[in-house]
């Protein structure tokens, strides 16, 4: 097997421009390392910088699953296995459950990993394309129609990257009974599941299907990617030990130092996701009056969930070099929705969390005139 990096960040890299602002970032906003330690109070300068226990600490665990389960979810923290980012779980994930000719699901546009990483394993993947003219919703229908016997695993990324989308308590239900048919595996990515502001962001609601791996990570509706912590809540026992082991092939155990500062920031989510809230709401205004001043120029579909949408540009016909151009004349990234398994020339990927957002919209408003 030969690895090759993905297209998205192989594109990122080969920019020669400098940029300062991201407007294609996933991330919110998220807090300084001051502000957790200061959290974490004294706890944080008597921690021994050990090996960390594999699977993660149990404060750790007990916090990821406070987190991103709801209270009537029943659940051993035994079936949580943290990594160094959501990445090497995802790696993980393929690497222990698929063998040549298996077939896996997948909605596309999509995270780059979550389509192509399974032809590394001799997988075959059948994308499932989300249509802007149904704005952007996931097609069930069509995804029951493509599932048989020979389905192993079903891939689920809500809210979605790079549209937003997000699945109603329908469609999660519909989902588990057609993996429970076919004794497919679920891979459900949630890793921006978690907004304050909206209650039709649900998590963790494919936990209690026993084949079921439920992703979360720091880095996207936290903010804090300089944290390395993602993780997989497993639908059982033996499924985490599977990923378990593969994991100590990798990383084999995580930072203490980036434990202690995990826990933190989980313990006192409610104070992050807030703030981040704000900037999220304060931006998608923005771009609400950007589209309606400019709906000649542009068509967008706000986010149902999470920080990403797609944004269409009507006069580009070359994303990549539209791109390059712009980041040289700007300084401001926008990646080109290509990147992220879509056919389209004109479309673009989009991030409200940052502070620097409406600066780089105001860049991008100047551009296009």
């Amino acid at each position: 097997m030969e690895l090759v990096l993905p297209e998205h960040i192989k594109f990122g890299q080969s920019l020669t421009a400098p940029v300062d602002i991201n407007l294609s970032d996933s991330c919110a906003q998220g807090v300084a390392l001051n502000t957790l330690v200061e959290l974490a109070g004294e706890a944080w300068f008597e921690r021994e910088l050990s090996y960390s226990p594999m699977a993660g600490s149990d404060m750790l665990r007990a916090a990821i699953k406070a987190y991103h389960l709801q209270p009537q979810v029943v659940l051993s923290q035994e079936q949580i296995v943290t990594f160094s980012g959501a990445q090497e779980a995802i790696f993980t994930v393929m690497a222990q459950l698929l063998s040549p000719q298996d077939e896996v699901l997948v909605f596309t546009p999509s995270y780059p990993s979550l389509a192509k990483l399974p032809t590394q394993f001799d997988a075959v993947v059948k994308s499932i394309p989300l249509q802007a003219n149904n704005q952007w919703q996931f097609d069930i229908e069509r995804l029951k129609r493509e599932a048989n016997a020979k389905t192993k695993l079903i891939i689920i990324n809500a809210p979605h990257n790079p549209t937003g989308a997000t699945l109603s308590d329908k469609d999660v239900e519909e989902i588990k009974r057609l993996a429970q048919h076919f004794d497919a595996y679920i891979l459900s990515d949630e890793v921006s599941a978690q907004r304050a502001d909206d209650a039709r962001i649900a998590s963790g609601r494919f936990a209690d299907y026993a084949k079921s791996i439920t992703l979360g990570v720091l880095s996207k509706s936290l903010g804090l990617p300089g944290v390395r912590v993602g993780w997989a809540i497993c639908g059982n026992k033996a499924l985490a030990d599977l990923l378990l082991a593969g994991k100590s092939y990798l990383s084999i155990c995580g930072s203490q130092v980036d434990d202690m500062l995990a826990s933190t920031a989980l313990n006192h989510s409610d104070i992050i996701l807030k703030e981040n809230a704000k900037i999220m709401a304060r931006n998608e205004a923005a771009m609400c009056e950007f589209v309606r001043q400019h709906s000649h120029k542009v068509s967008w579909v706000a986010p149902q969930g999470g920080v990403l949408s797609l944004l269409q540009i009507h006069s580009v016909n070359d994303a990549k070099s539209w791109s390059r151009q712009f980041a040289e004349a700007t300084s401001t990234l926008l990646l080109p929705a290509n990147l992220f398994v879509m056919n389209s020339e004109c479309h673009f990927r989009l991030g409200t969390g940052k502070q620097s957002f409406i600066e780089g919209l105001t860049r991008l408003e100047s551009y296009l005139q």
